[in-house]
């Protein structure tokens, strides 16, 4: 929904994550509000391309570079795979709806860094509902695969 539901979920509800805020961009007032509180927004690139949000509210574009460039704590996520499945990109390519699909199709899109990658992952970490031992586990963990890998 609009910019506007994103702001009643912060007041009435006190919500601590937005999940599918992309629509926050309509609204400068909101994304100011959510980059200067830190707020983690849930973003679900395949199921927006199959729901055409990208198409009806962004171009045709994903938003996720946008989203970054604003200062909000964005994070990459699957969003029920089975229903959005074969997902076309804007290069032809099919994709499934799992998550590393989310991962592959918005970095290609939006020219996201090795980085911004990781980053991306960090902040779903720190946007989940785990306790502080896991996320200390889950992030010693990814920065384990990080220093491990060899491109």
């Amino acid at each position: 929904g609009p910019a506007q539901n994103i702001v009643d979920a912060l007041d009435l509800l006190h919500v601590s994550r937005i999940d599918h805020g992309v629509r926050c961009l309509e609204d400068p007032a909101v994304v100011r509000r959510l980059a200067m509180a830190g707020t983690p927004l849930t973003v679900c690139p395949c199921s927006n391309h199959q729901l055409q949000v990208n198409r009806r509210f962004f171009g045709g574009e994903n938003p996720i570079r946008q989203l970054i460039e604003a200062g909000l704590k964005v994070t990459i996520n699957s969003d029920d795979p089975a229903y959005f499945f074969g997902h076309r990109d804007k290069f032809g390519e099919e994709h499934d709806g799992y998550i590393d699909a989310c991962y592959y199709v918005t970095a290609k899109e939006v020219g996201l860094s090795a980085d911004e990658l990781v980053m991306l992952a960090l902040n779903s970490l720190e946007a989940s509902f785990i306790t502080r031992e896991q996320l200390e586990k889950y992030k010693a963990m990814l920065r384990k695969y990080c220093e491990d890998f060899d491109a």
